[in-house]
């Protein structure tokens, strides 16, 4: 389901939605804080008999992720890629309920996605969306748990990543990230800079924008 806009949470202004889309093309100036986009929907696929309430009334979940396709921003039809993601459990955790006073608590255990985190998910979708941009390339300035995902999701894609990183990255994770194939380039400097050197590669090569949240779509 194709959101009806992209609107920046900074300034307001909406864009029409395009599945190359990255901050805020007005307040991009700012480095430090780039205006992030979020998706607009029609009010009316939440009303009762919308295509929310019918999606979430029988999911199959053996599908994960992907069972809730027809509310997900991408273009029904198209190819995507999973590696089984979503649908992970809930575990009770009676012991902490108690600590804070509650009869009951679960919590959902995300460590079961495939590659042990909940970025998962959002790597699944953004890879669609490269897809849908017919990118070769994307780029992210990340240093954990997204660029392992986007790498293992680009694999599987046949898209090539590039990870740019702080030097204090640990060996352990670089070689983590590189076990899926992607490119880690460590950039020494602020958090901004390195952030600025991404939005560049994007805009110089046309490397698809993986960063989350600046992917609106993630």
């Amino acid at each position: 389901m194709q959101p009806s806009g992209l609107q920046c949470v900074r300034c307001g202004k909406i864009f029409p939605p395009h599945p190359g889309a990255g901050p805020c093309l007005r307040c991009s100036g700012e480095i430090n804080r780039p205006g992030i986009l979020d998706l607009v929907f029609d009010e009316g696929i939440f009303r009762d008999g919308g295509a929310f309430k019918r999606t979430l009334s029988s999911p199959c979940r053996e599908a994960g992720l992907w069972a809730y396709e027809s509310l997900l921003p991408v273009d029904p039809g198209k190819p995507h890629v999973t590696l089984g993601e979503g649908h992970t459990p809930l575990t009770t955790v009676p012991a902490l309920a108690s600590s804070v006073g509650i009869d009951s608590l679960h919590i959902k255990n995300e460590c079961l996605n495939p590659t042990g985190s909940f970025k998962d998910r959002i790597a699944a979708m953004v890879v669609a969306k490269a897809q849908e941009a017919g990118a070769r390339t994307m780029v992210l300035v990340s240093s954990g748990n997204m660029a392992v995902s986007a790498a293992a999701y680009g694999a599987v894609a046949g898209l090539k990543t590039v990870v740019i990183v702080s030097p204090s990255v640990s060996r352990e994770r670089i070689v983590q990230i590189a076990l899926y194939g992607a490119t880690v380039v460590r950039v020494r400097g602020t958090s901004a800079d390195r952030l600025g050197l991404c939005l560049s590669a994007v805009e110089r090569f046309g490397w698809y924008n993986a960063n989350s949240p600046y992917n609106p779509y993630g």
